[in-house]
């Protein structure tokens, strides 16, 4: 017997290892830490159920990267992650059609609950997270390693595919 899941791309650029939290949800989760690396992914492949992203990157800043993408899929489901000052930004940020905005520090559960509620997982959840959900991130630890691979909402490196 063979199952064919249809799990939802998500491209998540700059999470570091906030990508951890959405461990358990049933989406394929592709992980670029930089812009460059976002949009050679995107021209390869081409199609993305969602995008989640901070707004400031190393190689764009002040949500260039998230702009050209929403610019050709206005209609994609968008999170953006803002870096402080986050209230004076926000207002900017609500302009170019993002689904929701949050703190770049968000808790790992609102994370998880937000990007769930967006993608229409939101009986992937349990009352407390996933069933198994991933432990927290400790500030100063290196991000989640570049070569994991599959799985539910594990995290695909951008160059692994």
């Amino acid at each position: 017997m063979v199952f064919v899941v249809d799990a939802r791309v998500v491209l998540g650029v700059g999470l570091g290892g906030r990508s951890d939290a959405l461990g358990e949800l049933p989406i394929r989760l592709v992980c670029t830490e930089s812009a460059a690396d976002a949009v050679q992914w995107l021209r390869s492949h081409g199609t993305i159920d969602a995008l989640i992203s901070l707004w400031d990157l190393p190689d764009m800043t002040d949500g260039e990267l998230v702009r050209r993408i929403k610019s050709a899929r206005p209609w994609l489901p968008t999170v953006v992650l803002l870096d402080e000052p986050y209230r004076e930004r926000e207002v900017r940020v609500r302009g170019t059609g993002i689904t929701a905005i949050l703190p770049s520090n968000v808790d790992e559960a609102l994370f998880r609950r937000v990007v769930a509620q967006m993608l229409g997982l939101e009986t992937a959840l349990t009352a407390d997270g996933p069933p198994s959900a991933p432990t927290a991130h400790k500030r100063g630890a290196s991000a989640a390693p570049r070569s994991s691979i599959n799985g539910p909402g594990r995290a695909i490196p951008a160059a692994a595919d």
